[in-house]
């Protein structure tokens, strides 16, 4: 008994699908139009991101330019700030050295 309103059901979704088949596009010819739409959509994308690369360019190029003269800045100050605590601290410790000779020496008149 099951099997009968199984078998009906099975045959109407072919019938179904026949007439679909018959009214529509076949499977390969919906996926041929997918796969068309699919390239053109990424073709229209393609040409918008070189266009927008195009217009882009030259502002990128110049926040570029200010970012590189900004680290060169910074760069100079840091090497600047470098050598200095560098020369403090070879001071610091060239004049401790002078100081305990002076009190050795003094030390041992």
């Amino acid at each position: 008994m099951k099997s009968l309103p199984l078998a009906a059901a099975l045959a109407a979704a072919l019938t179904l699908a026949a007439c679909d088949r018959a009214q529509e596009a076949s499977v390969g010819q919906k996926l041929d139009r997918a796969v068309d739409k699919t390239e053109r959509s990424l073709s229209q994308a393609g040409e918008k991101t070189r266009e927008t690369l195009h217009e882009n360019a030259p502002k990128v190029e110049q926040k570029l330019s200010v970012a590189g003269q900004k680290i060169e800045q910074a760069t100079e100050k840091t090497v600047d700030r470098t050598k200095q605590a560098v020369s403090d601290a070879s001071r610091d410790l060239h004049g401790s050295s002078k100081d305990h000779a002076a009190a050795d020496t003094s030390a041992a008149h």
